[in-house]
């Protein structure tokens, strides 16, 4: 009877540790290195922290999925981001390289956003249908990038 009570007390232990693993990998990361302290950081408009001295920032417990992360430095111009994760792995922000395009203002560049907004949206649906996931995605971040104001681009 001993040794039936030790071998069930080892299993459910084993079995609390196993799924104690399987929590921990059901969110991803996010690291923003802005180099510059006191950076406030949103995650999808939520408060997500503060740059600290060295200008970084690491959101854990991020859901899987994509995400805009917005910048607010002081002294500098608010910078947006997307970034997409994955269960376990963590997305980096580059500021140099990673940040969404500022949106055209004149008349002519506004309507050819708007027609190649159009076009990539419709574009994102068929290869969607198509079962073209990753296609699709990087679709839709360039239209992102054209409207990074369009909310019907953030669901």
């Amino acid at each position: 009877m001993l040794k039936y009570v030790a071998g069930c007390a080892a299993f459910v232990a084993a079995m609390g540790i196993a799924g104690a693993r399987e929590h921990q990998a059901q969110t991803a990361k996010v690291f923003l290195q802005a180099g510059v302290a006191g950076c406030k950081v949103e995650l999808d408009a939520a408060v997500a922290g503060a740059t600290n001295a060295s200008g970084n920032l690491e959101i854990a417990d991020v859901d899987p999925g994509d995400h805009y992360v917005h910048v607010h430095c002081p002294g500098k111009p608010e910078a947006g981001y997307f970034v997409s994760t994955k269960v376990g792995g963590e997305a980096r922000i580059d500021p140099g390289k990673d940040q969404l395009l500022p949106p055209a203002t004149d008349p002519t560049s506004v309507a050819e956003n708007k027609a190649q907004l159009q076009r990539l949206v419709q574009q994102a649906i068929q290869l969607r249908n198509q079962a073209r996931l990753d296609d699709a995605v990087a679709a839709l971040r360039q239209a992102m990038a054209l409207d990074p104001e369009n909310s019907d681009l953030h669901r």
